[in-house]
């Protein structure tokens, strides 16, 4: 846990969450609890059962499909930041005809449909498992180049009905807005942040996906409920900012 002036931060993934601990620290501080997790996290009964004595909000935060898949290439053989990991990683590339050994992304994905590999050459790091609960994701990763619309239905209605609102990387400026009038015991000032000296990367390389790559994977019907997804959001993230800015710019 890491403490700060007006409330405690819980770093921490759903098999270690300890919703006691969170609701009965000794600060009596606002809590943010950080789940290193791709699954929508349920209810936990203990958290459900002081639905009448506190409050709790869901947020997420997503990145354009693309360029987020892009990045996980890479940093799955960033060895500053995986070590040994990212070794094996590219010892498993080179051995595999398909593994994109030595390749940029973008040659990855262009060689993978020239030469017909594996689908998951082709398929982008999905965002969507964000919103589904463990099964629901491992059911749409099996259905998702045949029937994806159910989980896509499925998640777009999760997120309506739990999330506050779930932030845009490619709209930072505007996600922080939101999340500041929104969320302002935690985000107070917030878009007050220099955008400009945010850094959007922890891999040491990455690139900017070529338009052939890009068309490939836009065309692949696997990747449909991602990419609806990600406007989905990008469409209900600006609606709340603009709503939001036109009802606080009235009150000037």
């Amino acid at each position: 846990m890491q403490r700060n002036t007006s409330f405690n931060i819980f770093f921490t993934n759903i098999q270690r969450l300890n919703i006691e601990s969170v609701v009965h620290n000794p600060t009596c501080m606002p809590s943010v609890v950080i789940l290193h997790q791709n699954f929508f996290a349920l209810r936990n009964e203990y958290l459900w059962s002081l639905r009448r004595v506190i409050s709790y909000y869901r947020f997420n935060q997503v990145r354009e499909p693309i360029s987020r898949t892009a990045s996980n290439f890479h940093y799955s053989i960033d060895s500053n930041l995986r070590r040994e990991k990212a070794l094996k990683v590219l010892e498993n590339r080179r051995l595999d005809r398909c593994g994109c050994y030595n390749m940029s992304y973008s040659s990855c994905v262009v060689s993978a449909s020239k030469y017909n590999c594996p689908k998951n050459q082709l398929l982008m790091s999905g965002m969507l498992s964000y919103f589904l609960t463990t099964e629901e994701g491992k059911l749409y990763e099996e259905e998702r180049c045949h029937s994806p619309s159910y989980f896509l239905k499925l998640a777009i209605q999760r997120i309506e009905k739990e999330y506050v609102v779930v932030g845009v990387l490619e709209y930072l400026a505007e996600t922080l807005y939101v999340y500041e009038k929104l969320l302002p015991t935690f985000f107070a000032h917030a878009s007050e942040v220099e955008i400009e000296k945010v850094s959007k990367r922890s891999t040491t390389w990455h690139e900017t996906v070529s338009r052939e790559a890009s068309d490939i994977l836009r065309s692949n019907q696997c990747n449909m409920a991602e990419f609806m997804l990600y406007s989905y959001l990008v469409k209900d993230l600006l609606n709340k900012y603009n709503n939001l800015k036109t009802a606080y710019d009235s009150q000037i």
